[in-house]
């Protein structure tokens, strides 16, 4: 049985958009949220700084070897065997 929205049932991307003065709102408030939590590594202690770093490193990381999977998927490289059964090396 279909039960219609009730106003607190409608999403934000279908009402505050519309509004310009709502949307202008949202997005001051949205990106105070964002200054408040911001911490530059020059304003971090050096224990911070050692976890952002390790963390900055390990996306990175991640990063890398989804952008090296993507481009073996789109050559068609998916299996690391060749037709002969030797393994391919990785160029690194």
């Amino acid at each position: 049985m279909y039960v219609p929205p009730t106003p607190s049932d409608v999403f934000y991307s279908e009402t505050i958009p519309k509004d310009p003065k709502k949307h202008a709102e949202e997005k001051k408030k949205r990106r105070d949220r964002y200054h408040a939590t911001k911490k530059l590594a020059k304003d971090m202690t050096d224990e911070e700084l050692l976890k952002a770093r390790q963390k900055w490193k390990e996306t990175a990381r991640r990063r890398r070897e989804e952008k090296r999977a993507r481009e073996r998927a789109f050559k068609g490289e998916d299996d690391p065997l060749s037709l002969d059964g030797t393994i391919k090396q990785e160029k690194q």
